[in-house]
């Protein structure tokens, strides 16, 4: 299991396989939490981790089941690729996102998020949700669950 923390204002790359207890699971994200990150306000940087990983089963990739894509960001994507996208371009990135998973969904989170460019990156409207803040990620708990528990 791998779980991808976008923009805040970093992105966050957490392996979590190998965690059998609670004890162990907290303990290694406490350690985490200590670790300096560098600052990658793009998600496509998130998505371009995933790209890369996605068919690597020490990854957590689980090839019997069909992929589920979830971003979490308050950002919008940038429009040219630099360092942390290895000159990748966003058309490549999102072509290759959406040809892995054919379920994307994104939380866009706050007021510099635009749905248009975040609509890029969702598999469709349904699958798009926008917030004003973190707070509301409950009440939209149970319609993204309906694209994930199909």
């Amino acid at each position: 299991m791998t779980a991808l923390l976008l923009n805040k204002p970093d992105t966050i790359i957490w392996d979590l396989d190998g965690h059998y207890t609670k004890t162990e699971m907290i303990n290694h994200l406490q350690i985490i939490q200590k670790e300096v990150w560098p600052p990658n306000p793009d998600p496509l940087v998130g998505l371009t981790t995933y790209i890369r990983h996605a068919n690597d089963v020490s990854f957590g990739n689980r090839h019997d089941k069909a992929d589920v894509v979830i971003l979490l960001t308050t950002g919008n994507t940038a429009d040219h690729s630099g360092f942390w996208l290895a000159s990748m371009s966003k058309g490549y990135i999102l072509d290759k996102l959406h040809g892995l998973s054919n379920n994307v969904i994104v939380f866009g989170i706050g007021h510099r998020v635009q749905r248009s460019n975040l609509r890029e990156i969702a598999t469709d409207d349904e699958h798009l949700f926008l917030l004003n803040n973190v707070y509301e990620l409950p009440s939209y708990a149970e319609r993204a669950k309906r694209h994930i528990c199909v």
